[in-house]
């Protein structure tokens, strides 16, 4: 089975900056944890950074919901590789303001950072919002961009891949075919059909959006799959083989 990181989307976008390599920076977030960005970078994780204005941005919260599924995809797939960090473009915000807009727009980070004037400047400035994606050692750029749309998201996911080093520029991203795994009906109630071939010893998992398994050790035969047990939500079908991992993506009513 081969697998594919596809992104959720597809086509078109921005503004692009010439920087080809990150500039290091040093901060403490909201949750008063330290960050150095080439050390992070050099552990073998990808870094995404969002410079947002908080008042009057539904772009820049836009950008969010579309990069989010994507992200959580990686994680699931790469132990939690991806470290999405937001950015207040003009360092006048307070930690309670983003508390409070990550909140009311449902924003999932793994850190707010106050202070991103000079390093938005970097990239370019700011574009309503500023989306970067870096990684590897050699702590290089595979995403600057002004402004995020749906057909930005192809790009987005296959720099991910390229920032965590399971895919090159030159070669393209690695291909895991998920539409072996399709999932009906979509949205489920009491139970869903794999429509499919699975191998035998295939093992099949329900993961949810926070990385928690909701269901684990689904006996392949078994199908339709019974989960009357999970809460209305959106949720992620994990089936893994001999040969690699597919995904798929459901919602509960």
């Amino acid at each position: 089975m081969k697998h594919c990181l596809v992104a959720l989307f597809v086509v078109l976008a921005g503004v692009v900056s010439a920087q080809t390599t990150a500039e290091n920076w040093t901060q403490t977030d909201c949750d008063g944890v330290d960050h150095d960005l080439f050390t992070t970078l050099d552990t073998g994780a990808a870094v995404v950074m969002e410079f947002v204005m908080l008042e009057s941005c539904m772009p820049c919260i836009n950008a969010a919901h579309m990069m989010a599924p994507i992200i959580d995809r990686y994680d699931l797939l790469y132990n939690n590789r991806v470290q999405y960090y937001t950015f207040g473009y003009n360092d006048t915000y307070l930690c309670d303001d983003f508390a409070t807009w990550e909140s009311d727009n449902a924003i999932a980070n793994d850190a707010a950072l106050l202070l991103g004037a000079d390093i938005s400047s970097y990239y370019g400035g700011m574009g309503m919002p500023t989306i970067v994606v870096v990684g590897r050692n050699t702590h290089q750029v595979y995403f600057n961009q002004f402004g995020f749309v749906i057909g930005d998201t192809t790009d987005f996911s296959n720099a991910i891949a390229y920032a965590l080093g399971i895919a090159d520029p030159e070669t393209g991203v690695e291909c895991m075919d998920d539409e072996q795994l399709l999932i009906s009906p979509n949205p489920a109630f009491n139970s869903i059909q794999i429509n499919g071939i699975l191998e035998p010893n295939a093992t099949l998992r329900i993961i949810n959006l926070q990385g928690q398994i909701c269901m684990d050790g689904i006996n392949p035969t078994e199908n339709p799959i019974d989960i009357q047990m999970l809460k209305p939500g959106m949720y992620l079908l994990e089936c893994k083989t001999d040969t690699g991992i597919s995904i798929a993506k459901f919602t509960v009513q």
